[in-house]
């Protein structure tokens, strides 16, 4: 693909995606502040040291990981059928028979992917930030004397949920999409290749500008930079080796708030002949 051709389908992919954050971001918002009510609430009726020790067990929270089930089985199917009809496509057939009985079997891929990589890591993780905030209003209020609405008016008032909210739609989209077309490539009949795509604007963090355009065959991984910010200067520590944007395995810095996409075709050999697989690719 040409950089306008990429930057064409990075625009198309973008304004997609944000069809999709609007639809979840109020119901991912709503599970992260129920916390910030609770919380608030226990606060009210047991006072400070109470409403501590509810936050030290909290460590999983029910109401978005119910969310981010529709939220992966939506983005997730969606994808596993874009990607299938771009490799169809490639293809110049129809070698993936779409339907309700393969949208079932890849719905319940999504799910089994979702309690692997994500419920059982990243959920918990997702509220840290969001405890950590009500955790330092209640140690701030008892040293400054503050008295209980005041600290219940701090934690329902700050911003940390909203934001919070956005990097977890935004970022469990990414990691929905690329299972979506994971499953696509593994029904295939045909190997494929991808062609890492990368939003084309001033936002794009440095290593996925870096890896734009960049192709790999059946099997490989994508070598995206890894850096870290000392005093303002970005410094490379090493790479993240990838099967693409929202590959769970990645390090935090290459999957959080991520934009980019990847489209996936079929490969043809010197003869202009499409390879067939040998063996069902592995998850």
């Amino acid at each position: 693909m040409t950089q306008a051709q990429r930057q064409a389908y990075s625009e198309k992919h973008v304004r997609r995606a944000k069809l999709f954050e609007r639809q979840f971001l109020t119901p991912v918002f709503n599970a992260v502040y129920s916390v910030v009510q609770s919380v608030a609430r226990d606060l009210k009726a047991h006072g400070v040291d109470h409403a501590k020790k509810e936050m030290e067990k909290m460590l999983f929270n029910d109401k978005l990981a119910k969310v981010l089930e529709s939220l992966y089985v939506t983005q997730g199917l969606y994808q596993a059928n874009k990607s299938s009809h771009e490799i169809n496509q490639s293809v110049k057939g129809h070698e993936i028979k779409q339907g309700f009985g393969f949208n079932e079997q890849w719905t319940q891929d999504i799910l089994n992917f979702l309690k692997q990589y994500i419920l059982d890591k990243a959920v918990i993780k997702t509220s840290d930030p969001v405890k950590q905030m009500i955790l330092d209003v209640l140690t701030e209020g008892q040293q400054q004397g503050w008295s209980v609405d005041m600290m219940v008016s701090k934690i329902l008032s700050s911003d940390v949920p909203a934001w919070r909210a956005q990097l977890i739609v935004r970022t469990e989209l990414s990691m929905a999409r690329f299972i979506g077309n994971e499953l696509a490539k593994r029904d295939s009949k045909f190997e494929t290749q991808d062609t890492w795509i990368s939003a084309h604007d001033t936002r794009t963090r440095h290593s996925h500008r870096i890896v734009d355009g960049d192709t790999i065959g059946e099997g490989g991984r994508f070598k995206v930079p890894v850096f870290k910010t000392i005093g303002k200067v970005d410094v490379q520590i090493g790479f993240d080796i990838m099967k693409g944007p929202g590959d769970p395995n990645a390090t935090a810095g290459n999957i959080c708030n991520c934009r980019c996409t990847k489209v996936t075709r079929a490969v043809r050999d010197e003869n202009g002949r499409l390879i067939r697989k040998r063996q069902l690719m592995s998850m």
